[in-house]
């Protein structure tokens, strides 16, 4: 359930930037295997970029993911919680899974 509304909130975050149908389904596309690379919630996500190239499609962006800071054995879950920026780059082919590209900003 959580994770529906999760994924809902990545889709929602790009629906209002993104108003070309491909794009649209490209960025659903390319949720899952962010959402996996980052470990947190994204809380909003842009797309700088768009590139078609014969089979494979190509969307950059940047993300703000809500993350907890990790812990060792035997220590509390922490409370608070940390913003961080990333950008990232999803490839997208017909014949294979979408290969992403994460990499920390600068706060």
């Amino acid at each position: 359930m959580i994770l529906l509304l999760w994924s809902a909130g990545f889709v929602a975050a790009l629906s209002p930037a993104v108003a070309d149908p491909a794009q649209r389904q490209a960025a659903q596309q390319c949720e899952a295997a962010v959402s996996r690379s980052v470990k947190g919630e994204i809380s909003a996500a842009t797309i700088g970029e768009f590139r078609r190239f014969r089979r494979e499609t190509i969307l950059k962006g940047t993300l703000s993911v809500l993350q907890r800071p990790p812990t060792r054995p035997g220590e509390m879950t922490p409370t608070h919680v940390i913003s961080m920026r990333y950008s990232y780059e999803c490839r997208i082919s017909s014949r294979t899974a979408a290969k992403v590209r994460v990499n920390r900003l600068p706060n």
